[in-house]
């Protein structure tokens, strides 16, 4: 009786002050949040009962490495069966290279000119001569780094008849690497975004258009081959990947790299081997420069695409980016659930 006159009372003081005493007023609100968040409230309820189970049976590492696979499968059943929606949060970074994290211009650049001034202090051409050798040999190599392929430049050649002009101007190609190796070094703010992207245990793929005995060369010289948990790159060059080889040029990072199809990155296609390889495209984000191959290509591939434009920005009508972004630090800032502003 007591509790029935409570009751009574409680309904009696919603209804002055102008409201009725409903079950939607918290019932509501509650199944919209569980409705809105039933993606995290499950993961972290396969989460929770992993760790306890963990913890009562003493396992340590590998029960963390199943967690992390049923989760990741949890929530892209919930997202494609039942049209929930994903974390806010992206869990993999996938990123270009050029233009992106380091400035390939300069680099390109610096490795050009360096070469023709060492090659012009030794071997005695005038400027205009050697300057129209190196074009043809560029032309011909399909590629800015000549210095491995010497004899192409014709009139070098020709000045030293019977030589083997690669070993008689290896210094020249060695003080060319080293000035491109200097200009390849990543901004602090870049390296920044790539060190608090790890630090909150976010996956970090790289995916460029080079070729891969480029792409292992760059991430070596640049440093930033340690931030990768992989490397996606296109198909073999038929100069680049005949001078350097995992051979010849070893390095930890060839066992990072995936090779795709040739030229993938020129079309959707390249984004869609990215795709069965990596086993899901959600929680995902690439980060470039490009307008058609990184931005639009990942987005018609299923992927979310933000445009880097601290290097550059390129326009073109009909196609925006899901995120654009002024500067590094925006990294960090990436909602899923809504664009950054333009």
């Amino acid at each position: 009786m007591a509790a029935d006159i409570q009751t009574d009372v409680e309904r009696q003081t919603h209804a002055e002050a102008g409201t009725a005493f409903r079950s939607e007023d918290w019932l509501e609100p509650v199944k919209s949040f569980v409705k809105e968040h039933a993606t995290e409230l499950a993961v972290g309820a396969v989460g929770t009962a992993a760790v306890v189970a963990a913890s009562r049976l003493g396992l340590g590492a590998p029960m963390a490495t199943a967690v992390r696979s049923a989760a990741g499968y949890i929530e892209e059943l919930g997202v494609t069966r039942f049209g929930m929606q994903p974390w806010r949060s992206a869990r993999t970074f996938m990123f270009d290279l050029d233009r992106t994290l380091i400035d390939t211009d300069k680099a390109f650049g610096a490795y050009h000119s360096t070469l023709r001034n060492e090659l012009l202090s030794r071997s005695g051409l005038s400027p205009s001569l050697l300057d129209a050798g190196m074009a043809e040999a560029e032309k011909a190599t399909k590629t800015v780094f000549i210095g491995d392929g010497l004899q192409y430049i014709k009139p070098l050649t020709e000045a030293f008849p019977g030589k083997d002009v690669n070993a008689l101007f290896s210094s020249a190609n060695a003080t060319a690497r080293s000035a491109y190796a200097q200009a390849l070094q990543p901004r602090q703010d870049v390296l920044g975004v790539l060190d608090a992207l790890k630090a909150g245990n976010r996956r970090i793929v790289a995916y460029t258009g080079g070729s891969p005995a480029h792409t292992v060369d760059k991430l070596d010289m640049s440093g930033l081959s340690k931030y990768f948990d992989r490397v996606y790159a296109s198909g073999k060059h038929p100069f680049e990947d005949v001078i350097r080889t995992p051979q010849n040029m070893p390095s930890p990072t060839w066992s990072k790299l995936v090779e795709l199809s040739p030229s993938a990155k020129a079309t959707v296609r390249g984004f869609e081997e990215v795709a069965q390889n990596e086993g899901t495209k959600l929680r995902t984000v690439m980060v470039g420069d490009h307008i058609k191959e990184d931005i639009l290509h990942g987005q018609q591939a299923g992927f979310k695409a933000a445009q880097a434009t601290w290097f550059r920005r390129q326009l073109q009508e009909g196609i925006n980016a899901d995120f654009v972004l002024k500067q590094p630090g925006d990294i960090l800032k990436i909602n899923l659930f809504r664009r950054a502003p333009a």
